[in-house]
């Protein structure tokens, strides 16, 4: 199996067409067609239903999933090897950074803007996810970084701690009933309606703060990142439970944020595989933030 027919495959499961796909990669009809039965014969299995369109079987849909991440690690890889040996004023390439919603964003961004000045040729590339997505992203080596909200398996990788941390609380209407609140307590919370982050690390750490379990409680609705759920709490079907400063709730806004207590907050942390090798502008970067980091905490002291 050959990556040029990977490609090929890739490009008409994505584009639907051989014809499109032999305009998009300069090459004729035929010869793609010819490379897409050579890889079912190879497989032994229909990758495509020929129809009306070129519909993916069952097969074809496992094949193309894989096939496009095995196309972006083959890049990577081609990307890498071409810079290993530059100078870094010429270093090029992408550093690929996966975490959850997070303040912890505020120190990549503000570390890469000082780093995009030395290495201009390098872009940054950021994928918001849960953590399991985080995870298997770093499994499969398609990240160089993830940003992993504690309590997370960070001793299993590479790690340096950040210093931001966020807060938890609960996201609503600034007419609510508790928006009267200065915090809120767990009894507060008693036959309200909430909307509840899909089951992750975090779902213990709540549930301990709550003490009670989560049947006991109103969930209305679950949510995989917060932006998507503030609107829900903006047309008023409850209460979010977040952390903070991920949603606007200054001025206008018609949304209020109320830290919990007991204080409850997560720390954070950038990490890595430990057998993966960075590539050159993963490592210039991971020096910096490393700068970045001693800087903030120095600060604090």
């Amino acid at each position: 199996m050959e990556i040029r027919t990977i490609r090929y495959f890739l490009a008409v499961a994505e584009l639907g067409n051989i014809s499109k796909a032999a305009i998009f990669l300069h090459t004729s009809q035929p010869n793609i067609t010819r490379q897409i039965k050579d890889l079912e014969d190879e497989i032994g299995k229909p990758l495509f239903k020929r129809g009306k369109g070129m519909i993916l079987t069952e097969e074809g849909l496992y094949l193309k999933e894989k096939a496009r991440q095995i196309i972006d690690l083959f890049d990577r890889i081609e990307s890498d090897i071409k810079v290993l040996n530059a100078e870094d004023s010429a270093v090029t390439g992408t550093i690929k950074i996966a975490g959850g919603e997070s303040y912890a964003m505020n120190i990549i961004g503000k570390t890469f803007k000082k780093f995009h000045k030395k290495y201009p040729l390098v872009k940054l590339d950021i994928y918001s996810g849960a953590t399991n997505e985080v995870i298997k992203r770093l499994e499969k080596g398609t990240i160089d970084f993830g940003i992993l909200i504690e309590p997370a398996p960070i001793t299993d990788y590479n790690f340096i701690k950040l210093p931001d941390y966020n807060t938890w609380g609960i996201l609503m209407r600034k007419d609510s009933d508790l928006a009267s609140r200065t915090y809120i307590f767990p009894e507060d919370l008693n036959n309200q309606p909430l909307l509840f982050s899909n089951p992750s690390a975090h779902t213990n750490m709540i549930k301990i703060w709550l003490n009670k379990s989560l049947n006991d409680l109103n969930i209305v609705a679950t949510y995989n990142l917060i932006y998507n759920a503030s609107i829900l709490v903006k047309n008023g079907l409850g209460y979010a439970f977040t952390i903070n400063k991920l949603i606007n709730t200054s001025g206008d806004s018609e949304l209020t944020f109320r830290e919990l207590r007991p204080k409850l907050i997560s720390y954070l942390d950038l990490v890595w595989k430990t057998e993966l090798t960075l590539s050159k502008p993963a490592k210039l970067f991971l020096s910096e933030i490393k700068k970045e980091v001693i800087k903030q905490e120095a600060s604090l002291l």
